[in-house]
C-alpha cells in the first residue's frame, strides 16, 4: 500500500515519445484542465540543441509551466518538464529531484528506459502513471517493465494513434498490465490521474 503523505508532490506522469510525438505531446499539453495538479515529465527523442526551443512552444499551449530541468531541480506540482540527456528521478528526504547526466553510450536523448526505471525505485511512495507514445525502436519497454512490477499505470499508444508503432508496440508486449489505448483516451486517462 502506497504512503503517499511521504513525499509530495505524490503523483508523477511520464510520458516517453520519438518519432510523432510532438504533435501528441502539444495536444496532450492544450487539453490539460485547469484542476490539474501532477507534474508531467516528458522524454521525447530529439537533439539537445531543441529542447529548449521545443519547450518553449510547448509552453505556449498550456496554462501549466514548461520547462528543462536542472540537476538537482526538485520536483513541483503544476509543472511540466522536458528532459533531455540522461535524465533520472531521485527520492531525497520527502523530494523528488532531478539528476542530469550525459552518456555517451546511450543511443537515445533523452533515455525513456532510464527516466522510467528511475521512477520504478519510489513508486511505493508516488503514484506513477507511464505512457509510451509513438515511436522508431523500442526505449522505454525496459523502464515500462520495471514499473509494471510495481503499482503504476502503464499506457501504450494503439497503432491507429502512432506515426510509428515499434516503441509502443514493444511496450505493450512487456506485460500484460500495460493498457493500449487511442490517443484519445491516453488523455482522458492523463486527465482523470492528474487531478487535485
Amino acid at each position: 500500500m502506497k504512503n503517499l503523505k511521504l513525499l509530495q508532490p505524490n503523483k508523477l506522469i511520464l510520458i516517453g515519445a520519438s518519432t510523432g510525438g510532438p504533435s501528441d505531446i502539444k495536444k496532450i499539453l492544450k487539453s490539460i484542465p485547469h484542476n490539474f495538479y501532477s507534474p508531467i515529465i516528458i522524454a521525447q527523442h530529439m537533439g539537445n540543441e531543441f529542447i529548449s526551443s521545443f519547450a518553449l512552444h510547448m509552453n505556449a499551449n498550456t496554462h501549466l509551466d514548461v520547462k528543462v530541468p536542472n540537476n538537482n531541480e526538485v520536483l513541483k506540482s503544476k509543472t511540466v518538464y522536458i528532459v533531455s540527456k540522461n535524465c533520472r528521478v531521485l527520492r531525497q528526504a520527502n523530494n523528488l529531484l532531478f539528476q542530469i547526466t550525459i552518456n555517451k553510450k546511450n543511443i537515445f536523448n533523452p533515455n525513456i528506459n532510464e527516466l522510467f526505471t528511475s521512477c520504478a525505485h519510489f513508486s511505493n511512495y508516488v503514484a506513477i502513471l507511464a505512457c509510451i507514445l509513438t515511436g522508431i525502436g523500442d526505449d522505454g519497454s525496459k523502464g515500462i517493465a520495471s514499473l509494471c512490477k510495481t503499482d503504476a499505470t502503464c499506457v501504450a499508444a494503439n497503432k491507429s494513434s502512432s506515426v510509428v508503432h515499434g516503441m509502443p508496440q514493444r511496450a505493450s508486449e512487456v506485460s500484460k498490465d500495460v493498457q493500449v489505448l487511442s490517443i484519445d483516451d491516453i488523455i482522458n486517462t492523463i486527465h482523470q490521474f492528474g487531478e487535485e
